[in-house]
């Protein structure tokens, strides 16, 4: 139902008008009112309005709603600002047929100048609840608009969420990525982190997923990851900065709480493998931080953050395991479940969901790595799967390389089988590729050559010297046709070497 009401509002801000007046099922006397609110024309309702206050207090639609629901549904911040001049102070509170005021549906359109407005004039709008029993400020979280949010919270008292709804606030507001807010949500109630350890982990894997930056200081494996992640522009800086404070700051009051019970919640909630899966460094620095033995935990299908790292190709990640000295010779020698190294895991490609049959053959449907789809053209995917596959096989002693799976299969092998349909793609893309520019190439050749010999402004037709061959412009034709020739046809030779070279993984 609260949806509804959402989508009520957008439409209202994009409809046309004869679609409006046929969906609203407006009476006629109503519809002076609604054209005038809808199109931000305080003129042609002031006289009415002014004359007679309470027709602000009928409702026009269907749904109930009054002038001032779709003033401020529509955002016509100028007929609302003199419009809540005329009413009473309790009239702002009406509510329509599904229990939500105009405030509701202002916070829901995003414009903070209307609510503003509204909350000059009657500061208990905020903390008024709408359809569903639903604060304003939870209904723009939804929406995602930030700028409402921020303002609201400003405005809306706390004690009036009840406990569940504040959690639910603060990761309605991480989702949307509104830090800020979060984090002051989180500082009013610190006790939020009671329901972390409660089992509801959800604030906690939305932070898995997002980008963050992290303080400075710590341990050396802490230091190395900051240093290790790659300059954050300028404008993105403070929204990381405060999503990792967040996090920082979440962690830190679990830990104090129950320290025991927050350790088992991250490894039964495979969070660590979550952000190991997103290649979030910085949520791994934090967590790790304090708790170095939880880089040993494995999955379900018996494998370590490195294992994950490797199989979704996240560099930053990995990285990582030259960072942790001995123990790195331990951790690579773990196999999951169906007997694959993590040299097996570089091999593969892209994550398996499904399995379906298509004539005789059974084809496997995969999820693909993020950095692998970031690169376009099959050919260039394809080498950079090979130096992914070269870079994890440097730090695998030599006993693994040659190991076999539980499908009797060897690293190399695997990487064989999975690659195939994509080296045969790689293939026929670089074929593609220098047809096209070998004709291209061609086709400059054939002109320059012809230019060669049909120079500008003739030849002298007693002896056969270009005429203008004593101007230093003709001199410098003559050196670039000489280059374009000479390229054009280094090219030529280039792109059909490509055409009759040898297809193969190295």
């Amino acid at each position: 139902m609260m949806i509804n009401q959402l989508l009520r509002v957008m439409i209202m801000n994009n409809l046309c008008l004869d679609m409006e007046v046929g969906i609203l099922k407006i009476n006629l006397p109503s519809l002076y009112y609604f054209l005038a609110a809808l199109k931000d024309n305080w003129k042609l309702a002031e006289p009415i309005l002014k004359k007679d206050p309470s027709f602000a207090r009928q409702k026009i639609s269907d749904r109930g709603e009054t002038v001032l629901h779709i003033a401020a549904a529509a955002r016509s911040t100028r007929f609302l600002r003199e419009l809540v001049k005329l009413m009473e102070v309790g009239d702002l509170e009406l509510p329509n047929n599904d229990g939500s005021t105009a405030f509701c549906f202002a916070a829901a359109s995003g414009l903070v100048e209307i609510a503003k407005a509204m909350t000059e004039r009657n500061k208990n709008l905020p903390n008024i609840r709408g359809e569903d029993g639903v604060l304003p400020i939870t209904m723009a979280a939804l929406v995602g608009n930030k700028d409402m949010v921020s303002y609201l919270f400003e405005v809306t008292s706390l004690d009036v969420l009840q406990q569940k709804e504040r959690f639910e606030l603060l990761e309605t507001t991480i989702q949307n990525e509104m830090y800020e807010v979060a984090l002051n949500v989180f500082k009013k109630d610190r006790k939020l982190a009671s329901s972390v350890l409660e089992g509801n982990v959800s604030v906690l894997y939305a932070l898995s997923q997002k980008s963050l930056a992290i303080s400075n200081q710590g341990g050396d494996l802490k230091r190395f990851i900051v240093g290790a992640c790659s300059p954050i522009l300028p404008e993105k800086y403070v929204l990381k900065k405060q999503a990792g404070l967040l996090l920082e700051e979440l962690w830190t009051e679990c830990q104090r709480s129950a320290e025991d019970k927050l350790l088992e919640l991250v490894e039964k909630e495979r969070l660590l493998h979550s952000a190991a899966t997103a290649g979030n460094v910085e949520f791994l620095a934090v967590v790790i931080r304090n708790h170095p033995d939880l880089i040993w935990k494995v999955d379900d299908e018996n494998r370590t953050i490195f294992h994950v790292a490797v199989l979704n190709r996240e560099e930053k990640v990995f990285s990582l395991i030259r960072q942790i000295g001995a123990i790195k010779d331990l951790i690579i020698l773990i196999v999951d479940n169906d007997g694959n190294n993590i040299l097996h895991l570089a091999g593969k490609l892209g994550q398996p969901i499904r399995k379906q049959k298509i004539g005789q053959m059974e084809e496997e449907e995969k999820i693909m790595p993020p950095s692998f789809l970031r690169v376009s053209g099959a050919a260039l995917q394809m080498q950079r799967e090979i130096l992914w596959f070269k870079e994890v096989e440097k730090i695998v002693p030599p006993s693994l390389h040659k190991m076999i799976n539980k499908d009797g299969k060897t690293p190399r092998q695997l990487f064989t089988e999975e690659h195939k349909l994509l080296l045969k793609e790689g293939e026929r893309w670089m074929k593609d590729t220098a047809n096209s520019c070998m004709i291209v190439a061609t086709l400059i050749a054939t002109m320059v050559f012809a230019a060669g010999f049909t120079v500008p402004g003739g030849n002298n037709s007693d002896n056969g010297i270009p005429v203008l061959l004593k101007l230093n412009g003709f001199t410098v034709f003559v050196i670039s046709d000489a280059m374009a020739l000479f390229s054009s046809i280094v090219s030529i030779i280039m792109f059909l070497s490509i055409l009759t070279s040898r297809y193969a993984e190295d």
